[in-house]
């Protein structure tokens, strides 16, 4: 395990470049503002240089394009809207915003990106946001989404055919099948809300399943497109669910990565058992995040976020 340069203050987001093994770059998010690292020379770029903010800019999200090696363009939300890069973080511009500015918890770029520049942006008070145009103008798209608390969003992969997208809030669970235009709640029992993360499988429009994390409750799955749900193992996730990560494994099972506040646990049969990764967490701190630039496979990295600041690297492990 290697630690990363240290920061002091909270990690919110790590957002890996889409071709990470060959570029090296990732943003992070956190209570200090943006920043860029180079994994190939280890070194730490204020991402706001450009900007010259008088103050930290608190950045709960960040995400980049799909096509980010081609297009050079990445998102941040702040809590006064999305900022827009695209030059790999040098310069910026704040998309056009309803008013009062929403305060940004997630964003999600269409898989499509490049062909329909779309991408979505969950907010604090304000519900969701969609841009059509690429991050430029801004629209609140809220129609049937009774709760405006946006803490979590999930895509999916077949968005293109499907235009399906999910979002966790503090009461449950809402989804959209015409493009985060309109939303309805999924049958996800409201006491074990707030949803604090969300994740589809890659083989959804096959397999249907989606992974829920709630902040009290623990870890749930659902198997036929969230029309019913069931606990996974609560004996590892009794309480909060920070993270989850879902890749494809070679044998058609899903390979899993669940962060809680202190441990980070790996499946690679879709959630039936699981395997802890040894992290040496400093004294009286949690994980807050974690991002797999490769995806969930054994050997590959993982870059966990640590709430005093620390990102630590650590590899995958296989089965024990």
């Amino acid at each position: 395990m290697q630690e990363m340069e240290e920061f002091q203050d909270y990690v919110y987001a790590i957002s890996p470049s889409p071709d990470f093994a060959q570029d090296g770059i990732c943003f992070v998010g956190r209570k200090s503002g943006l920043f860029r690292w180079d994994a190939r020379t280890q070194e730490w770029q204020n991402a706001y240089e450009s900007l010259q903010l008088p103050d930290a800019l608190v950045t709960p999200a960040v995400a980049l394009s799909p096509t980010f090696s081609d297009d050079h363009t990445l998102y941040a939300g702040t809590s006064g809207g999305v900022l827009r890069s695209e030059d790999g973080g040098k310069s910026w511009v704040l998309g056009n915003m309803p008013k009062p500015p929403p305060v940004i918890t997630v964003l999600l770029p269409s898989p499509n990106f490049a062909q329909d520049g779309l991408i979505f942006a969950g907010s604090m008070e304000d519900g969701v946001l969609r841009s059509p145009d690429r991050g430029t103008q801004w629209h609140r798209w809220n129609f049937g989404l009774v709760d405006l608390h946006v803490l979590s969003m999930a895509i999916s992969p077949n968005f293109a055919r499907d235009q399906t997208l999910w979002v966790g809030t503090d009461t449950g669970i809402f989804r959209s099948i015409n493009g985060g235009r309109s939303w309805r709640p999924l049958n996800f029992p409201s006491e074990l809300a707030p949803v604090l993360s969300l994740t589809v499988s890659p083989a959804y429009p096959d397999d249907e399943t989606l992974f829920a994390g709630t902040e009290a409750n623990g870890l749930y799955v659902s198997h036929d497109d969230g029309k019913s749900w069931q606990r996974v193992s609560p004996e590892l996730f009794p309480e909060t669910v920070n993270t989850i990560l879902v890749s494809s494994g070679s044998s058609g099972a899903l390979h899993v990565a669940v962060a809680t506040d202190s441990a980070l646990y790996i499946s690679y049969d879709t959630g039936n058992t699981w395997h802890d990764l040894e992290l040496r967490l400093p004294e009286d701190e949690g994980i807050s995040t974690v991002a797999a630039p490769s995806g969930v496979q054994p050997g590959a990295l993982l870059l966990v976020g640590i709430t005093n600041g620390q990102i630590l690297q650590c590899a995958i492990t296989a089965r024990t």
